[in-house]
């Protein structure tokens, strides 16, 4: 089984497009909830929420996947950070100005000032909520990506003790949180379970295609997991939170593993409808949410006893709606903005890989 880190997995694609739709399940229950239709969302929505949990898992395996080689070569930040920017930021920063400034105009939904936007477009909302409401996710998603370029600047060897040094500190955070108040238990908080869970399953892909066998980081990281779950099972219920956010994180680990080997093994095949809602599971997940608490609003408003009647009919509708208005975005917006950054002086190229463009144009 050989590795070809330039090819797009379609399996990681495939698993993109389900949690955002899972994300879409569950949304649609919580804004039902949330504008007084139902009591709270129900156990068919609620399930949704991990959805999110599969994206964490996702972005620690395709970083750790993707950048691998890249660890020890300090000239290759600017390059990873190009990357991961172009990634993220565009079109979110497009739809926070564009929902800052509906909010505005309108003056429907909170309140926003200047302090607020440029708060939520620099990823700095550690304790409130952004502009964009899902883009909670995407902070600790920015400060995942800067864990791992900490890394890039040391030797691959330091990198490794570096890893275990951070799972280690995060599993004493566990049995002994610090006061919720202070930056501590936010580097080290629960989600990086699931940042962690998907390096170690990329780790896992590489040893088994390479050597055949787990290495001795990639076993590190999977004992000190369960030996966490051992002991918050042997704490009973003071720690069934860690728990269940241990058994969640190895659960996905263990799937997306077992899903990229069969892919690369040529067991599994996935269909194009769900390739490409993965590769429009960004632009699905930033606009659905709002797509649906509006639409909800403006139903309720001209026709609500009908929606109070039908709810989850038209929450489902809603979700349908908020999935298409995703594909356009995906289709123009985040286009073109991909297109834009690719346009853009590569100032982030190493000096070896220009001299490498310029020797082939000559």
């Amino acid at each position: 089984m050989s590795i070809n880190h330039s090819k797009r997995l379609a399996s990681l694609e495939a698993l993109r497009a389900l949690a955002a739709l899972a994300v879409v399940v569950y949304h649609g229950g919580a804004i039902a909830a949330d504008q007084g239709f139902i009591d709270e969302p129900t156990n068919y929505s609620y399930w949704g929420k991990y959805g999110v949990h599969v994206f964490f898992c996702l972005s620690g395996f395709v970083i750790c996947f993707v950048h691998y080689d890249d660890l020890g070569k300090p000239d290759r930040c600017a390059r990873y950070l190009w990357r991961r920017w172009a990634r993220i930021w565009p079109l979110y920063a497009a739809i926070t100005i564009a929902q800052a400034a509906f909010s505005m105009v309108t003056g429907i939904g909170e309140e926003i000032d200047l302090s607020r936007l440029m708060t939520s477009l620099m990823f700095l909302d550690l304790n409130t909520s952004p502009i964009v409401t899902v883009g909670w996710t995407l902070v600790h998603e920015a400060f995942f990506y800067f864990i791992f370029v900490v890394f890039m600047l040391v030797n691959r060897r330091l990198a490794a003790w570096g890893f275990v040094a951070f799972i280690l500190i995060q599993a004493l955070m566990e049995f002994f949180p610090a006061d919720r108040a202070t930056l501590s238990p936010w580097v080290f908080h629960q989600l990086r379970w699931l940042f962690i869970s998907g390096i170690g399953g990329a780790l896992v892909v590489r040893d088994l295609a390479n050597r055949g066998r787990l290495s001795a980081l990639s076993s590190f990281q999977i004992g000190i997991m369960l030996i966490l779950l051992v002991f918050s099972v042997n704490g009973g219920q003071s720690h069934e939170l860690t728990t269940n956010r241990l058994f969640r994180a190895l659960l996905i680990q263990t799937f997306l593993v077992g899903v990229v080997v069969l892919e690369k093994r040529r067991v599994l095949n996935f269909s194009a409808l769900l390739t490409y809602l993965g590769k429009a599971s960004y632009s699905i997940y930033l606009v659905h949410a709002t797509f649906m608490s509006l639409g909800l609003k403006i139903c309720s408003s001209k026709y609500p006893q009908i929606v109070s009647d039908h709810i989850y009919l038209v929450i489902t509708i809603l979700g349908i709606g908020g999935v298409v208005v995703g594909i356009v975005t995906h289709e123009t917006l985040e286009k073109s903005l991909t297109n834009l950054t690719k346009r853009l002086p590569k100032w982030h190229q190493s000096r070896k890989e220009l001299a490498m463009k310029e020797s082939e144009s000559t």
